[in-house]
């Protein structure tokens, strides 16, 4: 019918799509992963929320994380188990990371609308502030976290810069 098809944040093989609006997730993940091992130094014990599993900015963002942990030896992933994209889910998971005593210096989170529940069980842990938050979307709820110091970073796409896909961070 010559309608044009545009994704939004996810990817696809069609070969019918004319353009898609969505940020560069591999690089996206390696840049927020870089920015935790930068903070929380060469040894650092992290974890990971993944999205959906499968979906095409989770499978970007993943490959990014393992990227930077492959260039970064010293740093161990002690954790990673998917949120599916839910406040609420990713909330519970992190709450039962803690209280299974497991030692994080920083959790990731591969959205925003993860992290606000990540930031809850972290608050509710009373871990604030001992353990580094870093989301995706600069959802303006996050942004205060961040000025409050409760999380590190969140990324963005802007498309200024290098081309489109132009990813940046927020600290």
């Amino acid at each position: 019918a010559k309608i044009p098809i545009i994704t939004v944040n996810t990817i696809t093989t069609s070969n019918k799509v004319t353009a898609h609006v969505g940020s560069d997730d591999v690089e996206s993940g390696f840049l927020q992963m870089n920015r935790i091992i930068k903070v929380c130094g060469p040894s650092a014990k992290v974890a990971y929320v993944d999205a959906v599993l499968g979906h095409s900015a989770q499978v970007g963002r993943a490959e990014g994380y393992a990227k930077s942990l492959k260039a970064n030896k010293g740093v161990t992933l002690v954790v990673h188990d998917t949120g599916n994209w839910s406040g609420d889910e990713s909330m519970k998971l992190v709450e039962n990371w803690l209280q299974s005593g497991k030692k994080l210096g920083a959790i990731l989170c591969m959205a925003d609308c993860q992290l606000i529940g990540v930031v809850t069980a972290v608050k509710n842990a009373n871990m604030a502030g001992k353990i580094k938050l870093a989301g995706m979307d600069c959802d303006p709820l996050i942004m205060g976290y961040i000025g409050e110091g409760i999380v590190d970073n969140s990324i963005w796409q802007d498309g200024v810069g290098q081309g489109a896909n132009a990813v940046r961070l927020a600290i």
